[in-house]
């Protein structure tokens, strides 16, 4: 685990290289996808690998 608090004793460069991480993926946070979101994401998949319904194209 990176401490990321002020007080730390290493720098957080040199915590990701002694744990061989790309420092900008300590900071990456991920996003809930809204379910309107998956959704359309799922039609989008289904559409482009001709898996949609025929009535709902």
């Amino acid at each position: 685990m990176v401490d990321m608090s002020k007080d730390r004793e290493l720098s957080i460069k040199t915590q990701a290289k002694l744990l061989g991480l790309n420092r900008s993926s300590l900071y990456y946070k991920t996003i809930a996808l809204r379910d309107a979101q998956v959704h359309l994401r799922t039609a989008i998949d289904a559409i482009r690998h001709g898996t949609l319904p025929p009535n709902l194209l």
